[in-house]
């Protein structure tokens, strides 16, 4: 067991509890953070992680297809020695790019969908640029041979098509998804605001957890009981709770109450009254998954 207070940045490394989400779906907000929108910043690191996903993309479909099925103009210089250096480096800018991107737009709305979200639009929208690019490349060689010229010297842009036709198809399913994603995050977090300005106000704790063996982006998954006194009664009711791995709280871990009308209710840790974690039990997701 560890005695410590809970971390003053609770909302992103948990424990977070939702009384109305579940797992991904689960909205926070820092408390005086404004409410989530889509700002300049963000927007440039949308495009420069897409640049990443477009120039990896790009480099590795002439390696995956091989000749006859990519313009030769660039079928050649694919198999040399700097076209794969070109590529690695690509890969190490997309490990940057990509999680930092993730991790920004997590934070500004508050939640795992909406990064997760973002990030597949922008890496499709990377997939689609290049595939567009190679169907253009092998549309502009085909339309140079000479007419008489046999199928079999001609390039096969089947699979190239294909590879474009599903890049598109996650981008406009994600973009179709995302305005209403969005809406309702930005719901969430002003009634989490609400709630902290006008909510009444109890003290409670956790009375007990019951892990569900589910991690989302690492985070293991639990239904708590929430437990506090009211008019002499002692009242109960449930909450999903995503936290790290080593921010599990045990029974007892002390909470704020805040409800509003229509019985919204919001839980979030105690700061001002003692706390303890689990460190007797590893809920770090197995490697090869484990779990959502």
């Amino acid at each position: 067991m560890d005695e410590q207070q809970p971390h003053d940045e609770w909302w992103s490394e948990g424990p977070v509890f939702s009384t109305t989400d579940r797992g991904s779906k689960i909205t926070t907000i820092a408390p005086g953070e404004r409410i989530g929108r889509f700002t300049p910043g963000l927007a440039v690191g949308a495009v420069l992680t897409c640049a990443t996903w477009t120039g990896l993309a790009f480099a590795g479909l002439p390696r995956i297809l091989g000749g006859g099925y990519t313009a030769p103009a660039i079928d050649g210089p694919a198999r040399s020695w700097w076209w794969l250096a070109l590529s690695f480096l690509g890969v190490v800018g997309l490990m940057v790019a990509t999680p930092w991107f993730y991790g920004a737009s997590k934070r500004r709305f508050g939640q795992q969908s909406i990064g997760f979200g973002l990030s597949v639009a922008v890496a499709a929208a990377g997939f689609l640029v290049a595939g567009v690019v190679h169907l253009r490349m092998i549309a502009d060689y085909a339309a140079s041979l000479p007419p008489d010229t046999p199928s079999w010297e001609r390039p096969d842009a089947t699979i190239a098509l294909m590879f474009t036709a599903v890049a598109l198809a996650a981008f406009v399913g994600v973009l179709a998804w995302l305005p209403f994603a969005f809406f309702r995050a930005r719901r969430r977090q002003r009634q989490i605001v609400r709630l902290r300005e006008t909510g009444r106000r109890f003290t409670g704790e956790v009375d007990s957890l019951d892990f569900k063996r589910e991690w989302i982006a690492g985070r293991p998954q639990f239904d708590a009981t929430i437990r506090y006194a009211l008019g002499g009664e002692t009242r109960t009711f449930r909450a999903a709770m995503a936290t790290d791995s080593d921010r599990v709280p045990l029974p007892g871990f002390p909470v704020r109450i805040m409800v509003g009308e229509r019985g919204a209710t919001l839980v979030e840790p105690d700061l001002d009254r003692p706390a303890a974690f689990d460190t007797d039990t590893d809920y770090t997701q197995p490697s090869g998954g484990g779990g959502g």
